[in-house]
């Protein structure tokens, strides 16, 4: 038996799964007889209250962010384990520090003490001219992209006190106010000129693309389709980049052009031509699959 991906079992099991099957990635063990928590999960004082008293707990990633009633974790809890992740308001951090295995060399985050209202946002997010002003003074942690869409005169960091993320996409004029606010060195953030186009489904463009008033940039992780009559003059003024995820399909005579404007590619780009002559072949193989069963 083989186990391809990450495997999480209690450490009484381990010794046992890994004589009976090659796994393939890496092995979480939580303690025996621990409460365990696969998800992230933000621990309140309202989710302490379901608890049984001084239980043993182990996270897969585990997020503290509002304010603790001592007397209430004290009561409820008697050790954590984290696995991965521990991100932890910095005016927590004496109360939890005492309770949690190998704390000082986990992986984990400590957010600024006494820096205003912690904003945690679990999913890829826009800020923009209007959304800014519900961060008034806050920290915003995200747990994934951060696109920093501010078309006015505005200086983030008169509204964010400290960003943290997984990455943060801006323009050049933002550049220098987004990494005055950065919360750690290690954030990737990647300038992308124009307006911002997210394909996650299926776009497509054609002629003189008229539909499109301003310069852009695409993210794609759909299908992008450059149909046959797009006009190449009208392609090169109007597209800045792409990066894809997913693939684009595109006639021959502007195969050139699109890869020219490919800032990254982790997906496929592939010719009308080609996709065409993919599907007769397909299509053959399912016929020919028929009728063999036919007969």
């Amino acid at each position: 038996m083989a186990v391809q991906g990450e495997l999480i079992c209690a450490k009484n099991l381990a010794g046992s799964i890994q004589a009976r099957c090659k796994v393939q990635g890496k092995i979480l063990k939580y303690n025996t007889g621990h409460i365990f928590f696969k998800d992230k999960f933000k621990l309140t004082n309202k989710s302490m209250e379901s608890l049984p008293s001084k239980a043993k707990l182990s996270f897969n990633e585990l997020i503290i962010l509002e304010p603790m009633d001592k007397k209430i974790f004290e009561e409820k809890i008697a050790n954590i384990q984290v696995l991965n992740r521990l991100v932890v308001n910095g005016e927590f951090e004496n109360i939890i520090s005492e309770y949690v295995e190998d704390y000082y060399s986990i992986d984990k985050v400590i957010l600024p003490k006494s820096a205003g209202n912690i904003n945690y946002i679990n999913d890829d997010t826009i800020i923009n001219d209007s959304s800014i002003k519900k961060y008034k003074d806050s920290i915003l942690f995200v747990e994934g992209e951060v696109e920093i869409a501010l078309e006015e005169d505005i200086k983030l960091e008169d509204y964010i006190k400290t960003l943290y993320s997984e990455k943060v996409i801006c323009k050049d004029k933002d550049y220098d106010s987004v990494k005055k606010v950065l919360g750690s060195d290690d954030i990737e953030v990647e300038i992308i000129n124009g307006k911002v186009i997210r394909n996650i489904g299926k776009l497509s463009f054609s002629g003189n693309m008229d539909q499109i008033q301003e310069e852009i940039s695409i993210r794609n992780v759909g299908k992008l389709i450059f149909e046959d009559n797009i006009e190449i003059d009208k392609f090169k003024e109007k597209i800045l980049s792409i990066i894809n995820y997913g693939i684009i399909i595109a006639p021959e005579h502007l195969m050139g052009a699109v890869n020219s404007k490919l800032k990254e590619n982790y997906g496929k780009v592939k010719s009308s031509k080609e996709i065409n002559s993919d599907k007769k072949e397909s299509e053959k193989i399912l016929y020919a699959n028929l009728l063999e069963l036919t007969l």
